[in-house]
């Protein structure tokens, strides 16, 4: 996911993978990984990358 590079981190795309995030923010998905294994800010490229995890509980 993407979101603001603030301390709001307003979410700006949410995409199931790095490949379709790349497509919508025009940054090479590599970057995007390391983006997110890093925890950067994202105040240079303008998106802060996140991961999240989505547990489907039993219902």
């Amino acid at each position: 996911m993407a979101v603001t590079p603030d301390r709001f981190e307003f979410p700006v795309f949410i995409e199931d993978n790095c490949k379709e995030l790349e497509r919508k923010t025009g940054i090479k998905k590599a970057n995007i990984f390391r983006q997110i294994s890093e925890g950067a800010s994202g105040i240079k490229l303008g998106y802060k990358f996140v991961k999240v995890q989505i547990e489907v509980g039993e219902d």
